[in-house]
Formats: structure tokens, sequence, C-alpha cells
């Protein structure tokens, strides 16, 4: 029983990794989250910050400019997990930036709740429609980055064309998110400021 339960993780080991990742993940966003809390707690600071925000998006936005500066920040995230395939230590950078996207996130997340309940909740998920399509994506080519960095997957069978073919398609779904950060995330964040202004 255990030999072929070894056997089934060692087949699919970037299995392993994404629910690892899953959990740096929820680690990372709950840090964010405490460290808001316990750091910030009440403070001006960071409810001026959004209020500033809210409003430069309530009175619109350059989609074309948030779109660039999106595609530039996905493309850095693909190139830094691609090279992260490439050597062993490569899996722990890889690790790291998960768990530094989950503590931006929920310190993010638990700014707008906190600062503004119920409402908080709707600009929480306004403001992050396109991390629906973009961190799945991530998780997934990240745990196949760490399975590959830690030699942990079978290269025979035309293993590189695979991943060639693999990284193309989670390229497309990062610019397929960056089109959705820049259309409709801005309508639904100008919709939820819009209702709370």
């Amino acid at each position: 029983m255990n030999i072929t339960a070894d056997k089934a993780a060692s087949e699919r080991p970037e299995r392993l990794f994404l629910i690892l990742l899953y959990i740096l993940l929820a680690c990372g966003a709950a840090a964010g989250a405490m460290y808001l809390v316990f750091r910030f707690g009440s403070s001006q600071e960071v409810k001026n910050w959004i209020d500033s925000y809210m409003n430069g998006i309530s009175s619109g936005v350059n989609k074309r400019l948030v779109f660039q500066n999106s595609v530039k920040t996905y493309t850095a995230a693909f190139a830094l997990l691609l090279v992260c395939g490439l050597f062993r230590l490569g899996a722990v950078f890889a690790a790291a930036d998960i768990v530094r996207r989950g503590f931006v996130t929920g310190f993010t997340a638990a700014a707008f709740i906190r600062f503004y309940g119920a409402k908080g909740i709707l600009l929480m998920l306004s403001s992050m429609t396109h991390m629906f399509i973009f961190l799945p994506a991530l998780l997934i080519f990240a745990s196949m980055s760490c399975a590959l960095a830690l030699k942990r997957v079978d290269k025979e069978k035309n293993f590189m064309l695979y991943y060639i073919i693999f990284s193309a398609v989670i390229f497309a779904i990062f610019c397929a998110a960056a089109i959705c950060e820049s259309f409709l995330t801005t309508i639904f964040m100008k919709w939820a400021g819009n209702s709370f202004t």
C-alpha cells in the first residue's frame, strides 16, 4: 500500500508541489492580514492610500497603460518561474515568490475589509477579478518549475517539448489575466468605487 502511494507520488510530484504552494500562498495571505492588523491597526495612512486609489479609479484610468504594466508584471513572473525551473535552488525562489504574492494579497484584502467592512468585500473582489485567472495558472506553473528544479519529473518522452508547450499555454493565460485586469477589473473597480463614494 505504501509502495503504491510512494510510486504515485514519484510519478506526479507536481501535484505535491501544487498542494505545498497552495499552503504557502495561504500562509503568506494570513501573514499579510495579520501584519496589517498588528502593524497598522486602524492607521489612517492605509485608509488614506485606499481612498486616493479609489478616487483615482472612479475618475477614470488609462486602460492601455494598465494593460502594459500588467503584461510587464506577468512577464516578469513568468520569466522568474521559467528560470527557477533550471536550477535546484530555483524551487526556493519560486516558493518565496508565492509567499510574497500571498502576503500582498492578504494585506490588501484585509485592508479593504478592515476599513470598509461589507463594502470592503465588494472592493476586494472587484480589485482582484484578474487574480481568479492569474493565481491558479501561477501556482500550476510554479509547481511544474519546482518539480523540474528538483529533478522530480521524468524527462523522457519529449519532456522538454511538453514543458515548452506548457509554458506557452501558461504565458497565454497570463496575457488573458492582463487583459482582464486592464478592462474588466478597472470597470468593476469603477462601479465599486462609485457605489462606495
